[in-house]
């Protein structure tokens, strides 16, 4: 677990951080994701369609030196963790990210 005023001051250096929702909720979250050297290097807002649930869910993709990371708004949905590692590939156009995994 993470101290919340580090994952605060790593974010407050990220541009997008000032356009985002529910931040509060995302720091909390993201206290107990991240590892203790983990650094977020970058942050969207965006949203992936569930089959699950059969709607979109709305969340955060965090990308940092270790992970990329999809957080849902709502608790009704798993949190996604991509080792760096494992990803084969990153593609995205204005209408989508496709993550590849190996």
């Amino acid at each position: 677990m993470i101290d919340q005023k580090v994952i605060l001051d790593n974010l407050s250096k990220i541009d997008n951080w000032k356009l985002i929702y529910y931040k509060k909720d995302y720091i909390e979250k993201l206290s107990n994701i991240l590892s203790k050297n983990e650094i977020i290097l970058d942050i969207l807002e965006c949203f992936y369609y569930d089959d699950n649930i059969n709607k979109s869910v709305n969340g955060l993709l965090v990308s940092s030196n270790e992970n990329i990371i999809f957080i849902p708004d709502e608790n009704k949905t798993q949190i996604f963790k991509f080792n760096k590692n494992e990803i084969e590939s990153v593609s995205y156009n204005k209408s989508n990210l496709l993550i590849l995994l190996e």
